[in-house]
């Protein structure tokens, strides 16, 4: 939470290189969810690469899919590849995956809504009518 993106980006690293042993699946899953988001937050634009942040996103969901996080993994993956990288239709994914799997999640309005953005974008009218919905 702290402004010291770079120090934070480097504890992360030495938690991930520790012996499988070392840290358990939910454990592994949290560092990779806090890497993620402490990659999408630093200044530099050339350090904040989509693919590693949605990376992180995705191992944090693949390594623990029922933590209290991997709605929040969800849901920032898709607003990278939306914001960062320009990808709607895997933000797209990621939002849905959100609404089908995350039943009370605090992200199931903004992501219909961000699903019903991106479809108008692409000029899917009813699909977007459907998402706003």
């Amino acid at each position: 939470e702290g402004t010291e993106l770079e120090r934070a980006m480097k504890l992360w690293d030495v938690l991930l290189k520790r012996p499988a042993e070392q840290l358990t699946a939910p454990q592994r899953s949290f560092v990779h969810f806090q890497r993620g988001r402490t990659r999408s937050r630093l200044t530099n634009p050339l350090d904040r690469d989509p693919k590693l942040i949605v990376a992180d996103y995705d191992m944090a969901v693949k390594l623990h899919p029922l933590s209290e996080w991997a709605d929040d993994a969800l849901f920032l993956a898709g607003n990278a590849e939306f914001s960062l990288a320009h990808n709607r239709t895997k933000a797209v994914e990621y939002w849905r995956t959100i609404l089908e799997r995350h039943e009370g999640s605090e992200h199931l309005e903004r992501s219909a809504y961000y699903i019903g953005v991106a479809l108008e974008l692409e000029k899917k009218w009813e699909e977007a009518r459907l998402a706003y919905d």
